[in-house]
């Protein structure tokens, strides 16, 4: 199974021709998604943005992000 993290770009450049971002302070490749830019939400997987979410999707994401960390959270205790 596969898990990619939802995220804000902080911030973009370009670097020996491919498109970057900083997403939560690390770099991110925007290979995939070089129309992305700051302020755009991020489906991010191995370091890559691998789509640019609508608001819907990324409130979708973020609600199961959200839902995940409190389960880890009820399994440790």
């Amino acid at each position: 199974m596969c898990l990619g993290t939802v995220a804000v770009i902080e911030k973009t450049w370009t670097e020996g021709g491919v498109a970057m971002a900083t997403v939560e302070g690390k770099p991110v490749c925007l290979m995939y998604t070089p129309e992305a830019s700051v302020g755009d939400v991020v489906l991010i997987h191995v370091g890559y943005a691998m789509e640019i979410l609508d608001e819907e999707r990324s409130s979708q994401a973020s609600a199961l992000r959200r839902e995940m960390a409190g389960l880890e959270m009820r399994k440790e205790t």
